[in-house]
């Protein structure tokens, strides 16, 4: 599984898996400790707990997400299919991979000194392993 479809999905995952719960739509978060501050500002720390692949939702939003509590979810993104499927290859396989262009920039730290570069997503598939290069567009359409 390469790096960008775990992102992804992770990502996409957790939207539409919060989203799913109607009462979390309904907090007001303008409230709480940190809103519209940069991560970790206004929390106590605390413990990270662990959960072997997805909690019930309710619990994750009842025990987690109510109480600004964090939570690792060890696991869980393999149980979807798109964690086997989403591979480097799979990718590369597509015909449009050469012909859609992404934002590339050129190291992992970022430095807004160095103006990204455009580049296949195909190319970029077959060297960002062996780089610090990163994609810094949306995913492509084709995906």
């Amino acid at each position: 599984m390469n790096i960008i479809s775990l992102i992804y999905l992770t990502c996409g995952i957790l939207l539409l898996w919060i989203t799913s719960y109607d009462s979390v739509l309904a907090i007001d978060y303008s409230d709480h400790p940190g809103h519209l501050k940069p991560i970790g500002v206004g929390f106590p720390i605390s413990d990270v707990e662990f959960y072997q692949g997805f909690p019930p939702l309710k619990t994750f939003v009842e025990d987690h997400l109510k109480k600004n509590k964090p939570l690792l979810m060890k696991g869980a993104a393999k149980s979807y299919p798109a964690f086997r499927k989403w591979t480097d290859d799979y990718f590369l396989a597509m015909p449009e991979s050469a012909n859609v262009n992404i934002s590339v920039e050129q190291r992992k730290k970022e430095d807004r000194h160095v103006a990204p570069t455009v580049a296949s997503l195909k190319d970029f598939i077959l060297r960002y392993n062996n780089t610090s290069e990163y994609m810094v567009d949306p995913v492509p359409n084709i995906i």
